[in-house]
């Protein structure tokens, strides 16, 4: 199956990049189409895109990903609007997975899980968690008075 491949770059200062992504350069509010041929493995239920941090520009503004099966027409769109980098924005990350939208409906289902915490009262056991994860945990901590419950989505 050929899909047409549209990769939409978010029209936000130094949005653009040339760290390699496995296809092309993308440049800020730019709009860069490919044909990549696959297995027909619809209905496409979400993807997975990485940089290597690699080049003078590392940092890039993925708004989204579009990918239309040249076979039935078939539009998946798959929206991140956020940075995919080592240094901007929120998350900090260089990897992102987004799922599929077709018709304006959501291809994969979430999972939502109930998470229960209880730290030991053993000194320095504690220390072996993330920062941002410790932080959750102890104002959770002090509002459930003493049992952290923390609720997560998962795609």
């Amino acid at each position: 199956t050929i899909y047409e491949l549209t990769v939409v770059t978010g029209d936000v200062q130094n949005a653009g990049t040339d760290t390699k992504i496995f296809m092309s350069v993308f440049e800020r509010g730019q709009e860069d189409t490919f044909n990549m041929e696959i297995d027909d493995i619809a209905p496409l239920k979400k993807i997975r895109l990485r940089i290597d941090g690699s080049g003078s520009r590392p940092d890039w503004f993925l708004d989204k990903v579009l990918m239309r099966n040249l076979n039935t027409e078939e539009v998946s769109v798959f929206t991140y609007e956020e940075w995919l980098s080592r240094t901007c924005g929120p998350k900090k990350t260089m990897i992102c997975e987004m799922p599929a939208v077709v018709d304006e409906e959501l291809m994969v289902e979430l999972t939502t899980y109930i998470i229960q915490v209880k730290t030991s009262d053993v000194s320095g056991k504690f220390q072996n968690l993330p920062r941002s994860f410790k932080t959750l945990h102890k104002q959770r901590q002090r509002e459930a008075g003493g049992v952290a419950l923390l609720h997560l989505k998962f795609l």
